[in-house]
């Protein structure tokens, strides 16, 4: 009668060791941001507000001053839209670059692409890269949810 009690405990041990694996593979699958855009303000009425798109396709948005919408929003962007920003970034927005960075009450815009690339200026850059910019940004708040 021991040795079946002890045997059944050592069947339990063995399932509960490999249940908790399973649920540590599913934890390994992280959620990171592809691409940041944080605007910020002037001595004027400049838009504040920042803006993040993460590998699972999800973009929170954080409107704080001088924008259409104040808060906090989430929503999905679709698969097509996705791929297209990512083309865009890698063309583009491959470097750590600083444009007029001297200028002052101009607002200013930051980039950060995964984390690694950091983008800056004030008021203007060069216009491809502007015209990617805007691109990105159409494309993100293509699919918005205001609330």
């Amino acid at each position: 009668m021991r040795r079946l009690t002890q045997l059944l405990g050592l069947i339990l041990l063995l399932f509960s060791a490999c249940k908790s694996g399973q649920i540590t593979n599913q934890d390994d699958k992280e959620t990171a941001i592809v691409f940041e855009l944080k605007k910020s303000g002037c001595y004027g009425t400049c838009p504040i507000f920042d803006i993040a798109l993460y590998n699972d396709r999800i973009v929170k948005y954080h409107g704080k001053h001088f924008t259409e919408n104040i808060g906090q929003f989430e929503w999905y962007i679709s698969k097509e839209n996705y791929e297209e920003i990512q083309a865009i970034i890698g063309k583009t927005f491959n470097q750590s670059q600083s444009f007029n960075m001297n200028v002052q009450d101009l607002p200013t815009t930051k980039l950060y692409i995964y984390k690694e690339i950091k983008i800056e200026f004030k008021g203007s850059c060069p216009k491809e890269f502007k015209k990617e910019l805007n691109l990105i940004e159409q494309k993100i708040l293509k699919n918005s949810v205001w609330k």
